[in-house]
């Protein structure tokens, strides 16, 4: 069983896609692929650059069913190059270590790039788009997702992951992108939940506990006691009632609703944006 501080690790992991053990039965997991997978409906044919690539799963994905005819996966950490270099390997599949920003490519020198969960690491997230799009090739397209503020850190100034620099309510995130590149091609995201404050803290609450409360030890034991005590008294209440809980078990529609990239549902929010943006043509 799994120990609270490896929930943290994985979940944080996760993030940059830089662990080995977690398999497709995991929904984190299953989110992130996803994106991928909708990712490569823009790469089929297409010189890809894949910015922040971890190790490397992704950037697989995008070369082998994606069907690009060349991938470059790129990362700032040697180690997840490395690994990324070690697991997957196919004759169209680069990988390569960078400095950071700007990124070390010709302009011009991509069909698209894909870019998932990376601007909110960024120190200049304009300036970043605007290496994307001069490294894109006219009519080239980026493929870009970022977490939504509202669900992550909604009114906070500095984001609850201590990872990121910067993170955006969907307003915020759509201005950026016109301004470099013009109208979406496609402006959608995973996980559409309600707008309303239940779901808000809802949402935020678990920002909290793996980025503030549970990487404090004295908060962590105080946190753990009471996560322990609410959990036991939740299990007697069902207990009581005849009710057989099994917290492993994920209804398939919910698998469904948080791993599917969709176009936008008025009225809601996702969990994470994602945008295809096209450069213009000369």
């Amino acid at each position: 069983m799994k120990s609270q501080q490896d929930v943290v690790r994985i979940h944080q992991s996760l993030e940059s896609g830089r662990l080995f053990e977690l398999q497709g039965d995991n929904i984190v997991e299953e989110i992130h692929r996803e994106r991928y997978k909708m990712a490569g409906t823009y790469c089929s044919g297409k010189k890809v650059l894949d910015i922040a690539t971890g190790i490397g799963y992704g950037a697989y994905l995008l070369a082998t069913s994606g069907r690009a005819s060349t991938v470059v996966g790129v990362d700032v950490s040697d180690e997840a190059i490395n690994a990324a270099a070690n697991a997957y390997q196919a004759p169209n599949l680069h990988f390569q270590k960078i400095e950071g920003e700007p990124i070390p490519f010709e302009d011009a020198s991509f069909d698209a790039v894909v870019s998932l969960e990376t601007i909110e690491h960024t120190a200049d997230e304009r300036a970043f788009l605007l290496d994307l799009n001069r490294v894109l090739k006219p009519g080239g397209d980026l493929i870009i997702s970022t977490p939504n503020k509202r669900f992550h850190s909604w009114g906070k100034e500095r984001p609850w992951n201590p990872h990121h620099t910067v993170e955006f309510y969907p307003e915020q995130f759509l201005v950026l992108i016109l301004d470099v590149f013009g109208k979406p091609v496609f402006w959608g995201g995973q996980e559409f939940l309600p707008l309303g404050l239940r779901t808000t803290i809802k949402y935020n609450w678990v920002e909290i506990q793996y980025y503030e409360l549970r990487h404090h030890p004295r908060r962590k034991k105080l946190f753990d006691k009471l996560i322990g005590l609410k959990h036991a008294l939740v299990f007697e209440k069902n207990n009581n009632r005849g009710i057989a809980v099994n917290p492993k078990e994920i209804p398939l529609e919910l698998i469904d609703n948080r791993c599917r990239v969709v176009p936008w549902i008025d009225n809601l929010e996702p969990y994470t944006m994602v945008a295809v943006c096209r450069k213009e043509s000369n």
